[in-house]
């Protein structure tokens, strides 16, 4: 179980174009434990303390996000896992990723 990330306060911008996970061995495509295919996504989390920079993985396919672009972020959820090699590694989740307006280069110019 993971804990609730509050992103109502933030600011959260896209940085990197969505993806489809692919399993790195065998080549197929990666999916959760219900079957639903994920994607995953590279977030920029702007708050008041430091800049959080996180994976996020979701099943709801994120169309049309560029980077630089402000998201909302749905039920976002945050839990740590420790991989066989004894490394620790803080991993995302969330429902969905959608567009929430103009890239930051669009809103300079």
């Amino acid at each position: 179980m993971g804990l609730p990330v509050d992103t109502s306060k933030a600011v959260v911008i896209c940085g990197s174009v969505p993806e489809a996970m692919v399993d790195r061995r065998t080549g197929e495509r990666r999916t959760n434990a219900e079957g639903a295919p994920l994607w995953r996504v590279w977030l920029v989390l702007l708050a008041d303390d430091e800049p959080a920079v996180m994976r996020v993985k979701t099943t709801t396919e994120p169309k049309g996000l560029v980077k630089g672009q402000p998201v909302v972020v749905r039920d976002l959820v945050a839990s740590s896992w420790t991989t066989p090699e004894g490394k620790e590694m803080d991993l995302y989740q969330a429902s969905s990723i959608e567009g929430a307006g103009r890239t930051t280069r669009e809103a300079s110019q």
